[in-house]
């Protein structure tokens, strides 16, 4: 019997109300469910997860399901449900996945580290951005890729995003939305104090570094996918490269990316 992983946003959910409908359903037919805990071991022996909640429960199960190759469907419980495949009055697909019968669609990830002294003292993976950031205040970075200088800017920081994160932070901060299956890195100032910085588009191999330089005087921050912020210190810097691993999400309706555009995000004005 398939063993399905149900990760659920308690906030959307509280109740598991909608949880516990799409248990009932996937049992009848003939699936296992159990609900995630804070064990990621869980993910050893499954054939599919499910999100239940918005585009955040998908990235923060992406990094887990990734590691073990194992797909996600996401359910909308949001606002926008950029990602989701399925809202909550469409569950009778859920008979689709069950069987097996849809398509996985493939996205890039990012290996991130935050290096001290040579050696890696924090690392994770993300689906749509890692962000370097003051605390409120401007920050003073440096960029370089392949170890190469890029640019130097002062302002609220740079958003390193792969495709599937071009429409989230990356595009609120005036970067360009890219198509999933390009396998480019985007590097994005946020709020540059200068007007000739823009974005630059990098290929997927690139090695990306970010250097707070320190000048401003104010402490800089590494976010990956919105989860929390880790403080860097003197002489630190960040660490962006492609990831061997890979995010599978399961599509069970024929949409594109074109008309996902125009239904989430008004692409019609494009």
């Amino acid at each position: 019997m398939p063993l399905a992983v149900l990760f659920v946003n308690t906030r959307r959910d509280p109740d598991f109300a909608v949880t516990g409908r799409v248990k009932d359903r996937l049992g009848v037919l003939g699936c296992v469910c159990r609900v995630y805990e804070d064990e990621p071991v869980i993910f050893e022996k499954a054939d599919f997860a499910v999100t239940l909640g918005g585009d955040g429960t998908i990235l923060k199960c992406a990094g887990i399901a990734a590691r073990y190759d194992v797909p996600v469907l996401g359910i909308n419980l949001g606002r926008l449900g950029f990602m989701a495949e399925l809202d909550i009055d469409e569950l009778d697909l859920l008979e689709l996945a069950a069987a097996g019968k849809y398509q996985l669609d493939t996205r890039m990830m990012l290996d991130v580290s935050i290096i001290n002294d040579g050696a890696a003292r924090y690392t994770d993976c993300a689906l749509n951005d890692a962000v370097v950031s003051g605390a409120q205040r401007v920050v003073d970075l440096a960029v370089s890729a392949n170890g190469e200088p890029l640019t130097r800017f002062m302002g609220d920081g740079v958003i390193v995003s792969t495709p599937t994160g071009s429409t989230a932070y990356a595009c609120s901060a005036g970067g360009a939305i890219i198509e999933p299956h390009i396998e480019n890195i985007a590097v994005t100032p946020i709020c540059p104090h200068n007007l000739h910085i823009r974005q630059l588009i990098l290929s997927g191999g690139s090695a990306v570094q970010i250097t707070p330089l320190g000048t401003s005087g104010y402490g800089a921050f590494l976010t990956v996918d919105g989860r929390g912020g880790v403080p860097l210190e003197t002489g630190e810097h960040v660490e962006i490269t492609r990831s061997e691993r890979v995010c599978k999400l399961i599509r069970v309706k024929k949409r594109n990316f074109y008309k996902i555009i125009s239904e989430k995000l008004g692409g019609g004005s494009l």
